[in-house]
């Protein structure tokens, strides 16, 4: 067995509206914000639940769409994973297997509109070990990301 098995996973919210007001270049060029959060199912099963939201952030101009995407995978640790290291396993794995599962269905449903494709941007899930001035708060299960 894989250490981490995705068994399932589905889309539960889905919305992408273009905006007419929009006239820029095609392509996406807004901020979105993620959302991850993760619950254990069976603790015996070593079964978790892992749910990723991504969503446009406001902009005070038009942005050439408007993105909420919820996706939702239920997965299954190995039982020789030890089991101190669980939760993080499933908070970084998991949500990067949902995150490129959203880039992709944001593709397929977004190359169908008038501005062109979103392909949301390479992220880590991993937290940051040592921060700097530099570095942005980020609450423990959010992240950020900017589009190119």
């Amino acid at each position: 067995m894989l250490t981490l098995q995705l068994e399932r996973y589905f889309y539960p919210h889905i919305m992408v509206k273009a905006d007419p007001e929009f006239k820029g270049k095609q392509g996406f060029s807004g901020k979105l914000a993620l959302k991850t959060k993760i619950t254990s199912i069976s603790q015996e099963e070593r079964r978790w639940e892992v749910s990723l939201r991504i969503t446009t952030v406001p902009q005070d101009h038009p942005t050439p769409y408007k993105l909420e995407l919820e996706t939702v995978g239920i997965f299954k640790v190995s039982p020789d994973f030890p089991e101190e290291e669980i939760e993080s396993l499933v908070r970084i794995a998991g949500s990067s297997t949902l995150y490129s599962a959203a880039r992709e269905f944001l593709l397929i449903i977004t190359g169908r509109g008038p501005f062109g494709v979103v392909s949301l941007p390479s992220i880590t899930f991993q937290k940051k070990q040592k921060k700097t001035k530099e570095d942005k708060v980020q609450l423990e299960s959010e992240e950020s990301a900017k589009a190119p």
